[in-house]
């Protein structure tokens, strides 16, 4: 099977990767093609991958995150439901805002300035990049709690924006779902 991209915050890795497919309802119908005499019989499939899925990744491993961001796009735009697309593209924003920053001075940072929200939102990001995912998730679930009115909006959806790049199964990601209902309610 195919891989996909997929941003693997729990080895710290900060660049896209490649997983193989865990589910079959991941793999869309366009996505398999059968080969060969009998047509699947005895047979793997073989997935094609879309063409912005290819121009995407190209860049990504060239480093050329706008592209990546521009192929995401248009894929979206093309296919507005595919999932694929919008990781990929929630990876690569992801990679855009964190490049050249170091985690060490961004934490420091904004530990000195703890209701420098925006500060706040990169000192998750970078968190999240280098494997920090419970550590993001409660800086934003602590900025909910300390903010309101639209900066409160700012992090819950900067929240949001980072669940979605973690495996939706991962039991720091259940917590983190449950102290933000508990947090906006």
């Amino acid at each position: 099977l195919r891989c996909m991209p997929q941003f693997n915050a729990q080895h710290g890795r900060a660049a896209a990767e490649s997983r193989p497919l865990q589910n079959p309802q991941e793999a869309s119908s366009s996505h398999l093609s059968f080969s060969g005499p009998g047509k699947g019989v005895g047979q793997a499939p073989v997935e094609q991958m879309e063409a912005e899925e290819i121009e995407a990744m190209e860049a990504l491993e060239a480093g050329n995150f706008l592209a990546a961001e521009a192929a995401y796009k248009k894929w979206l735009a093309r296919k507005p439901s595919e999932n694929l697309a919008k990781l990929g593209l929630a990876q690569t924003q992801l990679l855009m805002r964190t490049e050249g920053l170091d985690l060490n001075a961004v934490i420091d940072e904004s530990t000195k300035y703890p209701g420098d929200i925006a500060l706040q939102l990169k000192a998750a990001d970078v968190e999240i990049v280098n494997g920090g995912v419970e550590a993001a998730f409660t800086r934003l679930l602590h900025a909910i709690r300390a903010t309101s009115g639209d900066d409160r909006a700012k992090v819950k959806d900067h929240l949001l924006n980072l669940f979605a790049l973690v495996d939706q199964s991962d039991p720091r990601l259940v917590a983190a779902r449950k102290e933000l209902a508990s947090a906006l309610f």
